[in-house]
């Protein structure tokens, strides 16, 4: 959020900070994700709960989120409904204000309603637990005539994987993949797509091997375990130095994601006589 007050030119930022272990407030929340699985038209119950372990009582508020992934790998957050395979606007949450004493703990109902027709395959959204304290100043800097005060807000987040049980297709495909060599000759950037073509989350991982002309491989490059989204792409960069001498070289992506077969792509770069 952002505030200019025109006179006094200062610019206020409130930012979240999601939590797994306990927060700085002595509280915490456990599971800290609900998978489940459902057929069409069921109504399922689950719980979480609030374990408030600080000296007095801490008030806190639950609300909803769908998500999609973004090309860097952070969760883009968006109200519930709004993606095609969220299922944050099947839950209702039961309180959804939620009083913690001290030294203690409280349940969290989540009702999962499975719509009627509803695509087969994995759906996901986020819970969020927020305490009901007033974000606090992380720092205070200037910029030419201009102050800015970013505030800080934790909260816990509850994942959440409801798999509609069917015709469920783990599939996958890398549809794109480039090298782009630095003026310097120094360092190489692998960008690979990959996407998701069946109806499950996948966690992928894989590799990345720089071949030369006789297909002799010089370099192999892990590829961190990463989430694919169903029906969704990724994408991957990998940028690493190299030391080649002159030549054509081709980068092989393989990547694994725990189907029945393994995917590949390949795309051919060039190591020039320039600064070696």
């Amino acid at each position: 959020m952002k505030i200019n007050i025109k006179n006094i030119r200062i610019f206020y930022f409130i930012f979240f900070i999601n939590v797994t272990l306990f927060a700085q407030d002595n509280w915490r929340i456990a599971p800290m994700g609900i998978k489940l699985s459902a057929m069409e038209g069921d109504t399922l119950v689950r719980n979480f709960k609030i374990f408030n372990e600080a000296d007095e009582i801490i008030q806190f508020t639950i609300n909803l989120k769908d998500y999609r992934i973004d090309e860097a790998g952070g969760e883009l957050e968006m109200d519930p409904g709004s993606h095609k395979r969220g299922c944050a606007s099947w839950i209702t949450i039961s309180p959804q204000r939620v009083t913690v004493q001290p030294h203690s703990s409280e349940n969290v109902r989540c009702t999962f309603l499975i719509p009627d027709s509803v695509k087969q395959g994995s759906h996901w959204g986020s819970i969020f637990v927020v305490p009901d304290k007033k974000p606090s100043l992380a720092s205070r800097f200037k910029r030419g005539d201009r102050s800015y005060e970013i505030f800080m807000q934790i909260r816990a987040k509850v994942a959440i994987h409801c798999v509609v049980e069917g015709d469920l297709k783990k599939e996958c495909e890398i549809t794109h993949v480039d090298a782009v060599v630095d003026s310097l000759q120094e360092n190489l950037t692998i960008r690979s797509k990959i996407q998701n073509t069946g109806n499950v989350i996948l966690k992928c991982k894989g590799n990345i091997e720089i071949r030369d002309e006789m297909g002799e491989t010089h370099l192999t490059l892990p590829i961190k375990r990463f989430t694919c989204l169903a029906e969704d792409e990724r994408t991957i960069f990998t940028k690493t130095p190299i030391h080649l001498i002159a030549g054509e070289y081709s980068a092989v992506v393989v990547i694994d994601f725990e189907g029945d077969y393994l995917v590949a792509g390949e795309t051919f770069f060039e190591i020039s006589n320039e600064n070696q």
